[in-house]
């Protein structure tokens, strides 16, 4: 019976899988992954089998290998005794090592110093703690051993003793790759060793692969045989029970066989021959769930690291986030600091100038010579002083412009430009220029004096222009008085209009810093796009072996079919 792969049917990580799980995660991890898949396959392949001894404590186990091996070579009492498995092998020397926390210790070659090692009870009748510290002892026999390269036999402690040697007992099935169960014809079938069968099944995905009813006959003769085994139906009823019709049952008397006669011996050496082939359908079904348990492991650990590094991810991402949230937070702050001590310091160069405006419109009024009363003084004053507003308005769009590219904000559009010139406008300025009448009588004087000179000839004229003179005079220094005053007037007033402009442009500032502020929001920054590769390859690497799993779980059931009556049939490489 062929295992379910051939070629491009073995289970295997593609090679373009692969080749992303070590873009992803590493060439590390992609050996890994293709080494553990490699290695369950190989273990599911291997020649040799692995057949467990095991039963209740006192079952006859330890009894029933001796028979086996035609010698007395392993401890055996009516109490728990063996505490340590017990690899068998055949070879070409004899040999006994025992594998401990410490290393390999080689021992003789011999009960009593196997009993030493393995034996759960001491000569006191104490049980011993040191027993825990020898993983498993192994020897090497030279006759009646497991046939076939690679196969070996293993008796396993009995359950239904202390936690620890029950828990070993179930390892050591588990590992193996047959279970043959020795049945106690005394106390058959506990409740203890039905739990252990079922809990077995399901980490095997099979039951036992053989019972063996190992008979304490009250005589061990012949007849005393023959009267155990007519009773043998009442046997195979109660294994029936447990779920394992299919599985085969042989009868044996593993103390009376080791005293002559045949006792059922050579049906057990015939199964156990059996179960030394690998495609022996119940050892197929344990290395097919093995490795699918193998490779269902694997992808559970990709499933695990895939939501690791998910929440890796996604608590970088988290991070990041709060990172930028700070950021953004900092920078608002400082676009709103800049911005206002930019505006502070462009209002109060504004008012400067604006002031300034009023003086140089003061110096156009001049020291002497007429006045212009037509408006011209006014015009003169608004046309500066939106100069220097505007002025600011342009000065205010770069700086804040720069301010916000700097800090990732948007930067004040036209519309911003234009909001701002017009709170930047004082509005209508009005000059007041004097007009005082008196300032015209240096005109009149001046031609009545003229008209006196060339149109009267009377004596004493010398005493009329005398007179004449003398009031015009008067009357021009009255007028260039007056003047002096309403120049002085109109000077005052446009440096009154610019304060008055200055101050009506400085209420102005909350106004433009808020139309600066609304327009320069902050930017929205686009946060580095996650990479979905690495937990993409993670999917289908869970995916693959996942399906490879359920393959070969559904090929090791469809094994447990033919088992019943049926011998597997001979294959190279046993």
């Amino acid at each position: 019976m062929a295992y379910p792969w051939h070629g491009s049917g073995r289970p295997a990580v593609p090679a373009e899988l692969r080749r992303q799980l070590a873009e992803s995660h590493g060439d590390a991890y992609a050996e890994e992954v293709r080494r553990s898949v490699r290695v369950a396959v190989r273990t599911a392949q291997a020649s040799g089998t692995a057949v467990v001894f095991g039963g209740h404590f006192s079952s006859g186990k330890s009894t029933l290998l001796n028979a086996l091996l035609g010698g007395d070579l392993l401890p055996t009492d009516d109490f728990p005794e063996t505490g340590v498995p017990c690899r068998i092998v055949s070879g070409a020397r004899e040999r006994a090592v025992a594998a401990t926390a410490a290393g390999t210790v080689e021992l003789a070659f011999g009960r009593e110093a196997l009993s030493g090692v393995v034996s759960l009870v001491g000569a006191d009748g104490e049980y011993r703690e040191d027993v825990h510290g020898v993983h498993e002892v192994r020897l090497t026999v030279t006759g009646g051993g497991p046939a076939g390269r690679g196969c070996c036999w293993i008796d396993s402690p009995g359950i239904d003793d202390t936690a620890d040697v029950h828990d070993r007992a179930a390892r050591t099935a588990a590992a193996g790759d047959a279970l043959v169960w020795v049945v106690d014809s005394r106390r058959p079938l506990s409740v203890g060793e039905t739990e252990f069968l079922r809990e077995h099944r399901e980490r095997t995905g099979t039951g036992a692969a053989l019972f063996v009813v190992n008979a304490f006959l009250s005589e061990d003769t012949t007849a005393g045989w023959q009267r155990f085994l007519s009773r043998a139906d009442y046997f195979r009823e109660r294994i029936a029970a447990l779920g394992d019709a299919e599985t085969e049952v042989v009868f044996v008397s593993a103390r009376a066989a080791s005293g002559g006669p045949d006792f059922g011996l050579g049906d057990v050496r015939d199964r156990l021959d059996a179960l030394g082939l690998r495609t022996h359908p119940s050892v197929r079904t344990v290395r097919l769930h093995r490795a699918a348990q193998a490779l269902a492991r694997l992808a559970d650990d990709a499933a695990a690291r895939r939501d690791r590094l998910d929440r890796e991810m996604k608590e970088a991402a988290r991070r990041r986030s709060e990172l930028e949230r700070a950021e953004a937070a900092a920078r608002a702050e400082c676009m709103r600091n800049k911005t206002a001590r930019l505006i502070a310091d462009g209002f109060a160069r504004l008012g400067h100038e604006v002031r300034a405006c009023g003086s140089a419109v003061a110096a156009e009024m001049g020291d002497s010579g007429d006045l212009s009363r037509d408006g011209r003084y006014a015009a003169s004053l608004s046309r500066r002083v939106e100069q220097v507003c505007d002025a600011l308005a342009d000065e205010l769009m770069a700086a804040v412009t720069e301010v916000a590219r700097e800090q990732l904000h948007r930067p004040p559009g036209a519309d911003v430009r234009a909001a701002v010139g017009r709170r930047l406008h004082p509005g209508e300025l009005t000059l007041n220029v004097p007009d005082t009448p008196l300032g015209k009588a240096r005109g009149g004087a001046g031609g009545a004096l003229g008209a006196a000179i060339g149109t009267m000839v009377l004596p004493g004229i010398g005493t009329l222009i005398g007179a004449l003179a003398g009031s015009f005079t008067g009357a021009v220094s009255a007028a260039d008085a007056a003047l002096s005053r309403d120049r002085e007037g109109a000077k005052a007033d446009a440096l009154r209009a610019a304060e008055d402009a200055a101050q009506v442009l400085d209420t102005r500032k909350p106004t433009v810093t808020r139309l600066f502020t609304k327009a320069c929001t902050p930017l929205p920054v686009l946060e580095p796009a996650t990479d979905p590769a690495p937990l993409a390859v993670l999917d289908r690497l869970h995916d693959h072996l996942w399906a490879q799993a359920e393959r070969l779980t559904a090929a090791g059931a469809q094994a447990c079919v033919p088992r019943c009556g049926r011998t597997a049939p001979a294959e190279d490489g046993r």
